[in-house]
């Protein structure tokens, strides 16, 4: 491999997850956002690759997180692909775009439901990605899984999306308000109504 030129060679070993050979190229001067394979930068290889550490230390050394392919494919969308938890998790602390779509208008909660990726589907949804996105056949995410439990869980959240006026905000605020009845109500069930009240008051 020594023979190719750097930039593949660090492309490969990106992709490969192997962190000290990234490293030492970087320090021979290779862009950390150079591309290759086609277009796509190292971040994105190490993150469809699963290699948290690998994408760990390219961010820290100013890896572009929303960096795409010659199909707008994100980071992002490579990891939740590739079902790794920990590079998702990584990437979205890090900014990444949770909502971005390919150039054939699919998400990164897209991919995941494709390739049944339950953890990850699980971790967007919390993150509140959109689940009521549509790809350019006007696919949603609940319409590629074929696995019964992640299918479940998208249909239950674009149920509770809708009921809440079609968009996540409102969907939170509602999650919310249910949330704070349910706390109300079980204040009452042991206190009488006006220390309920005060406690009410006083959160307020």
């Amino acid at each position: 491999m020594n023979n190719l030129p750097l930039p593949i060679q660090y492309a490969i070993y990106a992709r490969n997850g192997n962190l000290s050979k990234v490293k030492k190229l970087l320090a021979q001067g290779v862009n950390v956002n150079s591309r290759h394979d086609p277009d796509k930068t190292a971040l994105l290889q190490a993150a469809g690759g699963g290699h948290n550490h690998v994408v760990k230390y390219l961010i820290s050394k100013g890896a572009a997180i929303n960096s795409r392919d010659y199909t707008d494919t994100t980071p992002l969308m490579a990891a939740a692909a590739h079902g790794s938890e920990r590079v998702v998790r990584t990437l979205l602390d890090a900014g990444a775009n949770i909502n971005a779509q390919s150039t054939h208008g699919f998400t990164a909660l897209m991919y995941a439901a494709l390739w049944n990726r339950q953890g990850v589907v699980r971790l967007l949804l919390e993150r509140k990605a959109r689940v009521n996105f549509k790809n350019s056949q006007g696919l949603q995410a609940v319409n590629f899984s074929n696995n019964y439990n992640t299918k479940r869980l998208l249909a239950e959240r674009k149920a509770r999306v809708n009921a809440a006026g079609g968009t996540i905000a409102k969907y939170h605020r509602a999650s919310t308000i249910r949330r704070k009845a349910a706390s109300i109500a079980a204040m009452r069930r042991q206190f009488p109504n006006n220390v309920v009240r005060r406690i009410t008051s006083i959160r307020q």
